[in-house]
């Protein structure tokens, strides 16, 4: 009976011999103090045996190679002060760059290159500096490599491109910045005969599987490996999650005759998510005035519940992407916003303004607030919010900076978006939704669509403002109402007929007076963070802390509602650089 274990090789021994590590005891204490970081240490070292930091051990690993595995920039610049050779190859013919790429760490990377490390150097396997990148997915690492390399040797002994090696391992950032631009080429099958679309197809990375099919426009669905596997093949062969997902779709594609096709993202599913809770109410109300007719007027209530109850349902298990493998933005916060502002709008002027239209001036301020609304709304969803495209601009160098400017410890390579490969300004931000960088992004509105940014905040809090207001008055009016078609009347009593008799009028004043409620919430924080001259997202950062006095807030609302600079800018923020003083 043989054990688990048995499976396995197993390393013997002479007898009397033990294992030992290789190189001396010096080095493995330097080997250990570089992975505890402890630099005093590793000077010491050097200091006593310069020659140490030229010594081989495992497989032919100097000691910068395991610094640059760990990614610390301080060891690997003592190491490289010390005479370390950044192109020393181990016995996989593997630098301490190839090392530092793998682990990500642009400045590293940077230090090595500037000590005189070779970016064209490859290893037995044919691997690249961006293959090795690509293994641990640093988009970073990435960039960096292909700013100063922009034409690399793609192919490694494998045939197997970076594109391979991040799809393989399920690293999505890296995978779409090497998709972009045409870094890759998608048709490129590697020893086996996969090209990406197979390698995603079974390791069940659904997403990766659906840019792949965007962007050849359905090319390689067809293609087969060596073993004859198309990747419709190889996805419906595994029954994990991701597999469940991509091998019908992929399956369906198949059946187009091998000719360029689209693969777009499903628009109608986009559309019919925005308009579904508009179409539900309006299918409730025709359904009340069915069941009037029908049987009587006192089934109202029963069914707006139901109606009610099933919308909300259905909008609790919303989050802010779509449940399709395209993950686009989720539409469906909007569409609830703007079907209860047609609803709203059609009541009034269908079922109160002919009964409170003896009102006059309140009737006229409904449709001037009515036009403003509209008219902002309408603003909100077509302004610009403050795109920014263009790299933080370097007045000492009176250039654009680039990822290359941030790879030195003064500098932070946060600052650095990898989605549009620009150097982010102060207070600009990347929204995922949006797919962009904004200028003083506040925060991205699921109600809207949009970014609330530099260009359009303040007209935001004026539109929160506008919407309260009008709401108010929208329940004025429904004050009147009831207050003319009943008489003499308890109020328990009126929403009974209201409730079974009226349902429609019902349902738009409670959910305009949760709507004010919820409103006014807005309104106080949003103006609590202007006051303090910041953004929700460093407000969430600086856990609300400010050095501003009551008086200077009050003055920065009222600046900033008058589309004025600060009055007085927070030192608190301006010690974090998170303002430009």
């Amino acid at each position: 009976m043989t054990s688990k274990n048995d499976d396995y090789p197993k390393v013997t021994y002479n007898e009397g011999v033990t294992a030992k590590p290789t190189g001396s005891s010096e080095h493995q204490l330097l080997m250990q103090a570089i992975s505890t970081c402890a630099g005093q240490l590793v000077q010491q070292l050097i200091q006593k045996n310069p020659q140490i930091v030229h010594e081989r051990g495992w497989h032919g690993q100097t000691a910068l190679h395991k610094a640059c595995l760990i990614g610390d920039y301080s060891m690997c610049f003592i190491l490289l002060d010390s005479g370390a050779d950044p192109n020393a190859p181990n016995d996989f013919d593997e630098t301490p760059l190839h090392y530092a790429c793998k682990r990500g760490v642009p400045t590293v990377i940077h230090l090595l290159v500037q000590k005189g490390g070779n970016l064209d150097c490859v290893d037995k396997n044919g691997m690249s500096m961006c293959h090795h990148a690509a293994q641990t997915g640093s988009v970073f690492a990435l960039i960096y490599l292909y700013t100063l390399r922009p034409s690399y040797p793609q192919v490694n002994k494998q045939f197997q491109l970076p594109l391979h090696i991040a799809c393989h391992f399920g690293h999505v950032d890296a995978f779409r910045y090497l998709l972009k631009k045409e870094k890759s080429d998608l048709k490129q099958a590697d020893a086996d005969g996969n090209n990406v679309l197979h390698i995603a197809a079974r390791e069940g990375h659904q997403g990766l599987c659906w840019d792949i099919l965007k962007t050849t426009c359905g090319q390689v669905i067809h293609a087969e490996n060596n073993d004859g596997y198309t990747p419709a093949d190889l996805a419906s062969q595994r029954d994990k999650y991701g597999h469940k997902v991509i091998a019908p779709i992929l399956r369906d594609l198949k059946k187009h005759k091998p000719l360029n096709f689209m693969v777009t993202d499903p628009r109608w599913l986009w559309y019919w998510t925005l308009l579904k809770p508009f179409l539900i109410y309006l299918f409730l109300l025709i359904l009340i005035t069915i069941f009037d007719a029908a049987y009587g007027e006192g089934y109202q209530g029963f069914i707006m519940i139901v109606g009610v109850c099933y919308l909300l349902w259905t909008m609790s298990k919303n989050i802010h992407r779509l449940d399709h493998i395209s993950r686009m933005p989720n539409p469906v916060f909007a569409g609830a916003f703007g079907a209860g502002l047609v609803h709203t709008t059609a009541h009034y002027w269908l079922y109160l303004s002919p009964l409170t239209g003896n009102y006059t001036t309140l009737s006229i301020l409904s449709v001037i607030i009515m036009i403003i609304t509209y008219y902002m709304y309408y603003l909100l969803l077509t302004r610009n919010p403050g795109v920014v495209t263009q790299s933080k601009f370097d007045s000492v160098g009176n250039r654009r900076m680039t990822i290359v400017d941030l790879c030195i410890p003064q500098q932070k390579l946060d600052d650095y978006c990898t989605f549009c490969e620009i150097v982010k300004p102060v207070r600009t931000k990347h929204c995922r939704l949006c797919e962009q960088c904004f200028e003083e992004m506040d925060h991205h509105c699921l109600f809207l669509l949009k970014c609330v940014a530099k260009n359009n905040h303040v007209l935001f809090i004026w539109f929160l403002i506008v919407c309260v207001l009008s709401m108010i008055i929208y329940e004025i009016h429904i004050t009147i109402y009831i207050s003319m078609v009943t008489i003499d009347i308890t109020w328990g009593r009126i929403l009974y007929i209201l409730f079974y008799d009226d349902a429609w009028t019902f349902s738009l004043a409670l959910a305009n007076a949760v709507s004010i409620l919820w409103g006014l919430n807005l309104i106080r924080f949003q103006l609590s963070v202007v006051s303090k001259g910041q953004l929700t997202a460093i407000h969430v950062y600086t856990k609300k802390q400010s050095a501003l006095t009551t008086e200077e807030k009050f003055w920065n609302i009222i600046n900033f509602l008058r589309f004025r600079p600060p009055y007085a800018k927070d030192p608190y923020l301006a010690a974090q650089n998170l303002i430009q003083v």
